[in-house]
């Protein structure tokens, strides 16, 4: 079932036009995250995922706010909460190893297994199923397959 709504979004966001076209924030402009790490209380920190939505729109990191780390869906509600009056929305769509990225679409984000904590995520940006830029200074991406994919799409 999942798989059948995932293509049916995809068929959508293929008839509509490249957010780069739509978009009048920028292109894609490669910004790195500012904070990665453990707070004292050992909870996890970073700002991955605002370097990549700052990526994906030209801007720089201090012009997309830190969106909520409690939970993917609660970081996912802020960032469309922001990007909703630009226009624009991420769609989400989990890896279920079947699915294909559109060939010729825009850089979009990846999420996957951090490689420097144990059961943590880290956000990269991809490209015709590449990683094309990773926000961390150490660049060395994500480990394993993706967990999931965010697409920026105008609305």
């Amino acid at each position: 079932m999942h798989y059948l709504i995932a293509a049916l979004i995809l068929l959508i966001f293929l008839g509509r036009k490249k957010t780069s076209e739509v978009s009048s924030l920028g292109e894609f402009h490669p910004v790195h995250q500012t904070i990665s790490g453990k707070l004292p209380n050992g909870k996890l920190i970073g700002n991955c995922f605002p370097a990549c939505v700052a990526s994906l729109l030209g801007l720089s990191l201090d012009e997309v706010p830190f969106f909520s780390m409690k939970s993917q869906k609660a970081q996912l509600g802020e960032a469309n909460k922001w990007l909703k009056p630009r226009g624009l929305v991420l769609m989400y769509i989990r890896n279920n190893r079947r699915h294909q990225h559109p060939r010729g679409t825009d850089y979009y984000i990846i999420k996957g297994l951090s490689p420097r904590f144990k059961n943590a995520y880290h956000t990269v940006i991809g490209r015709n199923n590449k990683i094309v830029h990773d926000p961390h200074p150490d660049n060395t991406g994500i480990v394993g397959p993706p967990t999931s994919f965010f697409y920026l799409v105008s609305i």
